[in-house]
């Protein structure tokens, strides 16, 4: 029973690692994504309170989820 439920969870990943790669050349980069992630690398690596703070401070949460609906319906049209 154990050796059939390992090799079932086996599988279920096998497949769900093939579908994410092989779609992997049709993903488009959201727009302004590269200075966002620019900024995030450049937060302060401490983990004291005030720094924390400062790096919550200097963080831009608005427009976070803009491209949510972009993105959900790319993937009805995609059929995922």
């Amino acid at each position: 029973m154990k050796i059939w439920l390992t090799v079932l969870i086996i599988v279920i990943l096998a497949v769900a690692a093939y579908f994410v790669y092989s779609n992997r050349d049709s993903w488009v980069p959201v727009s302004g994504a590269e200075s966002i992630i620019n900024k995030l690398e450049t937060q302060n690596q401490s983990d004291e309170i005030t720094s924390i703070e400062s790096d919550l401070q200097n963080t831009e949460f608005q427009g976070l989820d803009s491209e949510l609906s972009n993105i959900e319906s790319e993937l009805q049209n995609a059929g995922l």
